[in-house]
């Protein structure tokens, strides 16, 4: 059994990443569409349709995560991305920007936005095997800390993803 402690620092985590994500994605002057048109799996007639669809679910999806509620969607969303990231690679499918980075310098998809999706899909399944019963309770207060630790380790990670591409661009 995993420490209920763990879970819901991972459940805040992935609620906030998934509502800030979707929310980025809808901002004006963001890229999300270019980069989703880059996948090659969404017919151009309906990109604005699909990205501005991807962006709610995610936002829908991270808010009842929150509350106790959406965990097996938040697993299949992961899980999607993870194979979407896949395929793509393994298909020698070159895109220019993952669509999935907070950095303003596009980031272009390499084996190690194969991990990070691993690892988020990994925690999504976490919290979804061993969702607490209630949705808030004493502990939600102690997870906070860890909440701010999960998304600094998450920013770094993004920070050396983009910069590993521009280093290493054949091997990044």
């Amino acid at each position: 059994m995993i420490d209920p402690l763990v879970v819901l620092a991972l459940q805040g985590f992935l609620a906030t990443l998934l509502v800030v994500e979707g929310g980025r994605k809808l901002a004006p002057g963001n890229n999300f569409r270019a980069a989703l048109a880059s996948y090659g799996m969404v017919p151009r007639s309906l990109l604005p349709l699909a990205a501005t669809l991807l962006a709610l679910a995610e936002i829908l999806s991270g808010m009842m995560l929150a509350v106790s509620i959406a965990a097996p969607f938040v697993l299949v969303i992961m899980l999607s991305y993870l194979a979407v990231i896949v395929r793509s690679i393994s298909s020698g499918l070159a895109v220019a920007d993952c669509g999935c980075s907070f950095g303003k310098r596009p980031s272009p998809l390499s084996r190690w936005h194969v991990v990070r999706a691993a690892v988020l899909a990994a925690a999504s399944a976490i919290v979804y095997l061993n969702m607490p019963s209630s949705p808030t309770d004493w502990r939600s207060v102690q997870a906070v800390p860890a909440i701010g630790c999960l998304w600094l380790l998450y920013l770094a990670c993004d920070q050396m993803i983009s910069t590993a591409a521009r280093l290493e661009p054949g091997d990044a």
